[in-house]
């Protein structure tokens, strides 16, 4: 919400998927840690101690980080609010379109503080059909199983015939092309050909893909061809969750909601999406138990399916409109015709020429 708050409207989905981008240059930097770590005496302590340093920088660097500007402007802070959003603008631009550019901006911002202040209960009362698709969706991102498939692959590969030292490999090798298909999105995700839509389809038929693999090679007797297939299917399903619902799922929430609403819409859809995690990562090894390993992928594969045909008729494209000026209730009128193209009455577009 932050990262969408300060982006330029033509930038706003590249540097929101930066958060999710640098969340996997995280990933596979802490797996090499713990590859370095490993044999140490004690080497788990030093595993987790070595996740002070980043959680140090971050905290440090959040010092330096400026408010956002709508927050301002809701506690009449109007010339620290001014100042943000002219950091906005590129130096090198011409000043009248600057000061257009400002000007337009902060009349959006204004125009969503003139509301009331919005309490949950109006949340649920003035967007239900919007905010049941947002929260939804905010649930399939993790009821696909990507945490869990995350977390547990090094044991997913140990238990189909690969070492534990080479199955470590294996996970900084996930984590790297989790990182390099965010990036890829995020290159795209602006592009009006692009938009939203495309690569979040793209990437779930993957997801699904990638799972309905691993469900049927671990029915399989135990081989090298096995695991080789077995971890392909791993890759290909994180690369594809890297590419649309990692990233997407945050862009698409803080666009689908008019000012007012986004805090307390983003603040439950990441309660939902925490709470999912949760409890499909605990569960996980116990399904592996239950139903087999087949038909714990299985069941990501449906999840898989679910989402892929949610997201085709219910996720509307946004690409380039004003945060929270386009009621997204009003793109959700007839199924699979959703890839609206954005407003090119967009004072920041002028930047371009």
């Amino acid at each position: 919400m932050y990262c969408a708050e300060l982006s330029p409207r033509r930038m706003r989905g590249a540097l929101t998927s930066f958060n999710e981008m640098f969340i996997n240059v995280g990933i596979p930097i802490a797996y090499l840690a713990n590859l370095l770590l490993q044999g140490l005496k004690d080497d788990w302590r030093w595993m987790l101690l070595s996740g002070t340093l980043p959680a140090g920088a971050l905290f440090i660097a959040t010092l330096f980080l400026p408010e956002s500007p709508r927050w301002l402007l809701k506690r009449n802070r109007h010339e620290e609010a001014q100042k943000i959003v002219r950091h906005l603008i590129s130096t090198d631009e011409d000043p009248a379109l600057a000061r257009r550019v400002t000007t337009q901006m902060m009349h959006d911002m204004k125009q969503d503080m003139q509301e009331d202040a919005v309490r949950w209960v109006d949340l649920f009362k003035q967007n239900r059909k919007v905010l049941a698709i947002g929260m939804a969706f905010a649930a399939i991102q993790q009821l696909v199983g990507c945490d869990a498939i995350l977390f547990y692959s090094a044991i997913t590969f140990k238990e189909h015939g690969v070492s534990e030292k080479l199955a470590l490999v294996f996970v900084l090798v996930l984590g790297l092309c989790k990182l390099a298909f965010t990036i890829l999105a995020s290159m795209v995700v602006d592009q009006k050909s692009v938009g939203r839509r495309k690569p979040l389809l793209i990437g779930g038929v993957g997801c699904m893909l990638g799972t309905l693999v691993v469900a049927l090679v671990a029915a399989c007797p135990a081989s090298e061809a096995t695991a080789a297939t077995i971890v392909t299917g791993v890759l290909v399903f994180i690369s594809s969750f890297g590419f649309s619902y990692g990233p997407l799922c945050w862009l698409i929430l803080a666009e689908m909601f008019n000012g007012p609403y986004r805090s307390k819409a983003m603040s439950l859809g990441s309660t939902i999406n925490r709470s999912c995690s949760f409890v499909v990562t605990l569960l996980f090894l116990t399904l592996t138990q239950a139903i087999t390993w087949t038909g714990t992928f299985m069941v990501f594969t449906t999840f898989g399916l679910v989402g892929v045909i949610f997201s085709y008729y219910c996720i509307p494209d946004l690409a380039g409109a004003k945060l929270g000026g386009v009621n997204a209730e009003n793109t959700l009128q007839q199924p699979g015709s959703l890839n609206h193209s954005a407003p090119d009455t967009d004072f920041m577009d002028a930047n371009k020429e």
